[in-house]
């Protein structure tokens, strides 16, 4: 297609000039927006080569209580629980414990025949073709957490993969984190909290990680005081069940980046997997995008969305913690990384302006800006024309 003139950033605002406290007040000036908008409640980190450009919480964490949201304050972090599985599943690997390229029947117990082609790697970039619904009886019947019917025990007898393990890239399947949890504890010989405990958070001084007291309220919107009923995060095993601080969640972002808890070539499986599944931005644990990064998406937990992305060449690392179940915790984080990119909210905004623009080009649409009724960006008017000439 057709590229558009090339777009300024805001005089001097690049990443390179921008100091990490001008920085931090651009990031900040953001987040209060969107929490002064009811947009966002919740807690936010950016790192930058290990150091904290912004580590701080907004709104409350308890509104009844008037107890504001910090660093220090716990938020179940959903999905974000996967990457902490898939290294505890490639330590093992490392020890020789399995390995990844095993059948999961060799791990599982009443393994589903129709499961036979489905190694640890499919489950670990969700690639294994195993009915959601299935997967989640499996884990369900194994663990003793409900009396299973005959009739579900025979549909998960029958089960049978949709396609074949490693042929397609699926959307996110949480449920393939439920097996990989119960193959982790099968290869480790013991629980997997007692396991995740002893070798990833102990190491890493994540203290606060795993524990469900002094947990924030989850609420519907960013005003009023209806909350969500609390869930059952032990239900959610490996695949949501864990919680987190900002402080703690810190150290894990530096133990990614350095590797120091993985061998060096396994270390590097977990933001792009083995390369077998051809097509497949997907690594072990994470998802690649082209303008974001590698990122975990976070969800399954109603009332706190919450999101992570790396992008490990630039040692740059963003997490969102909400509790707030209309916050969009993927955006927030999203565009988070643009500023801390750009180096100011202004340039961020131009560039995504720009990018729209293009977007629009590339669809047939002849406009080289915004279309009427759209000339705010995530609640900010764009006050600095973005020109080809120059801000």
């Amino acid at each position: 297609p057709t590229m558009l003139p090339p777009t300024a950033t805001a005089a001097g605002a690049t990443a390179a000039g921008a100091t990490a406290a001008g920085l931090a007040g651009e990031l900040d000036t953001y987040l209060r927006s969107q929490t002064e908008a009811g947009r966002f409640s919740g807690a936010a980190l950016v790192l930058r080569d290990g150091a904290a450009v912004l580590s701080r919480g907004y709104g409350l964490a308890d509104r009844a209580a008037g107890t504001p949201n910090a660093p220090d304050t716990r938020f179940p972090l959903g999905t974000l629980t996967m990457p902490f599985t898939a290294l505890a599943a490639l330590q093992l690997h490392d020890r020789g414990a399995l390995d990844i390229a095993d059948p999961i029947c060799d791990y599982l117990p009443d393994c589903p025949a129709g499961w036979a082609g489905v190694a640890v790697r499919h489950l670990l970039d969700h690639s294994s073709g195993i009915p959601a619904a299935h997967a989640e009886q499996y884990y369900e019947i194994s663990r003793g957490s409900t009396e299973p019917s005959a009739e579900a025990m025979q549909r998960v007898s029958d089960s049978v993969t949709d396609f074949t393990p490693g042929s397609l890239c699926p959307e996110l399947r949480s449920s393939d984190y439920l097996l990989l949890g119960l193959i982790v504890e099968a290869a480790a010989g013991q629980p997997y909290a007692a396991y995740l405990e002893e070798n990833v958070l102990a190491p890493l001084g994540m203290a606060n990680t795993g524990r469900t007291d002094g947990l924030a309220a989850g609420y519907l919107a960013g005003r009023g005081d209806r909350m969500l009923p609390p869930e059952d995060l032990a239900a959610k095993f490996s695949a949501a069940g864990l919680t987190s601080t900002l402080d703690d969640m810190a150290r894990w972002a530096e133990a990614l980046l350095d590797g120091r808890l993985l061998a060096p070539q396994t270390a590097a499986l977990l933001f792009t997997g083995d390369g077998d599944n051809v097509g497949c931005a997907a690594g072990y644990g994470w998802r690649r995008q082209e303008e974001t990064g590698v990122f975990a998406p976070g969800g399954e937990v109603a009332g706190f969305p919450a999101s992570m992305g790396i992008r490990p060449e630039e040692g740059l690392v963003w997490v969102v913690l909400a509790n707030q179940q209309t916050a969009d915790a993927p955006e927030l984080g999203e565009m988070l990384a643009r500023i801390a990119a750009a180096g100011s909210l202004d340039a961020a905004l131009c560039l995504l302006q720009a990018a729209r623009a293009q977007q629009q080009h590339d669809q047939g649409d002849a406009l080289y800006g915004l279309p009427p009724g759209l000339d705010t960006l995530e609640g900010w008017i764009v006050t600095a024309p973005c020109s080809a000439s120059g801000a």
